[in-house]
């Protein structure tokens, strides 16, 4: 408790009250019940009715057989592609929600991603008026954002498995190119100097390196090699196209949403606002390259140059316009969602223009599988989203609000008495250095940014081009 103090007791309520909450009100069932709107596909009745085909009637033994066992089979008759008919919208209700593929998933975290920001919010609040909470005790709200981090990426390696069971080639295919694609950009990243691009990894890995070799003394271990930047480099690429890899299609299902919602687009401001969040992840990624930035804060005279903001200052500003990007495509949800269940509506149209025929159960299952796939298609959209909100959250909070007590390089190394737990415990938090996570969560923000506008660009022109 005296480690952890006020910040244990308000997780402990707040997550105990949502818990109880979650049972009568969830985040998520309001996102998606209430003001979206499905399609029902037309039954077997009615499509025999525009045809002008009666019911079908067996006779004797078969009849019986067909009672018996209630196949399918005897419903199936085909039906012209060209037939008219219009499709019933009706309300979503969460019961409609619970067959669907990957509900509970989407409901649990966002639910917990609210509670996550719910108490961020609370200790940053407690911050304001007690400054010396972060000194006294540890910062809770970093570790709410790295499980949420960690659960945005187990959803999206989750999803991205789907597509890797299933008989076509095609999605694996996708998925081993643009982790491939995106290793090779991540190395080519890495190796750009740090004048160049800000994310501080050097001077993060530097730190950590020192205080290892500091603990190692003490403890009077040999070290023959220190960890080598290369390997870390190497290291962080590979993540880096791991994340590219799983947020792929992600990206492309974003960018169908993206333009389906142009089309549904009601003025020009929600126009351009549903251009604005689609190409914020573009110019939010210029912030971190320095002679960019610098461009925009510094203005060069013939004699000398003058500094409008200071670093600290376009730092703060940095974090919180991506913050405010992320709240901004959060309004934007429900209507690219509702373009998504759209699509039910538009591939009946694009069917209406083939000729030949098409089985009723085929057509019922092309329309029905839209509303199958909203909850998946509703994850896609939303766990980038919270996956980047919590990444400059972390930030945030540990460039601002987390003491620095991990710099080790005044520690007594040539002292012969044995290690105290007080010193143990300085050592084992001086391993995790706050300038190396810091920068880890700096260029993942970064990265993500990128990989997103990349594959919900690259999903835009294939879209095009697939018209």
């Amino acid at each position: 408790m005296a480690l952890l103090g006020m910040q244990f007791l308000t997780t402990l309520i707040i997550s105990l009250f949502m818990v109880k909450l979650s049972s009568f009100y969830s985040i998520a069932r309001w996102i998606i019940c209430g003001r979206l709107y499905r399609y029902l596909h037309p039954t077997n009745e009615h499509l025999r009715s525009l045809v002008g085909k009666l019911p079908l009637h067996s006779k004797g033994k078969k009849r019986k057989s067909n009672e018996k066992y209630n196949t399918e089979t005897l419903d199936m008759f085909t039906i012209p592609c060209s037939l008219e008919f219009q499709l019933e919208r009706v309300s979503i209700e969460e019961i409609d929600l619970y067959p669907q593929y990957k509900y509970h998933d989407f409901k649990w975290l966002v639910d917990f991603s609210v509670c996550a920001a719910l108490i961020y919010i609370i200790i940053e609040l407690i911050g304001i008026y007690r400054p010396d909470i972060y000194i006294e005790e540890f910062n809770l709200g970093v570790v709410w954002c790295g499980m949420v981090v960690y659960f945005c990426l187990k959803e999206l390696f989750s999803l991205t498995s789907a597509y890797w069971k299933t008989e076509d080639d095609g999605e694996r295919s996708m998925t081993l190119s643009f982790g491939l694609f995106f290793f090779i950009v991540a190395m080519g990243v890495l190796i750009i100097d740090e004048s160049v691009m800000d994310f501080g990894l050097e001077k993060g890995f530097y730190h950590f390196v020192g205080n290892l070799e500091i603990v190692c003394k003490r403890l009077n271990f040999s070290v023959k090699q220190v960890p080598s930047i290369w390997v870390f480099k190497i290291s962080l690429a590979i993540l880096s196209s791991l994340v590219g890899a799983v947020l792929c299609f992600p990206g492309i299902r974003y960018a169908n949403m993206h333009i389906e919602s142009l089309n549904y687009s009601k003025n020009s401001w929600n126009y351009g606002l549903i251009n604005l969040v689609f190409f914020s992840p573009l110019f939010l990624s210029l912030l971190w390259i320095l002679p960019l930035s610098k461009s925009l804060i510094v203005t060069k005279n013939s004699s000398s140059q003058q500094q409008h903001i200071s670093d600290e200052t376009f730092l703060y500003l940095r974090i919180h316009l991506t913050i405010l990007i992320c709240f901004l495509r959060l309004l934007v949800t429900r209507q690219f969602l509702q373009s998504y269940l759209n699509l039910a509506c538009k591939k009946v149209e694009k069917l209406k223009k083939e000729t030949g025929r098409i089985t009723n159960i085929e057509l019922q299952r092309t329309i029905a599988r839209v509303f199958y796939y909203l909850s998946a298609a509703a994850l896609q959209y939303i766990t980038p989203l919270i996956l980047v909100l919590f990444l400059s959250l972390m930030v945030r909070t540990l460039t601002y609000h987390v003491n620095d007590s991990t710099d080790l390089s005044g520690f007594q190394t040539n002292n012969t008495l044995p290690v105290s737990k007080e010193e143990y415990v300085k050592m084992m938090r001086g391993l995790f250095s706050v300038k190396l996570i810091n920068a880890i969560c700096s260029y993942f923000s970064w990265w993500i940014l990128n990989v997103f506008f990349i594959t919900s660009a690259f999903g835009s022109v294939y879209l095009k081009l697939k018209v």
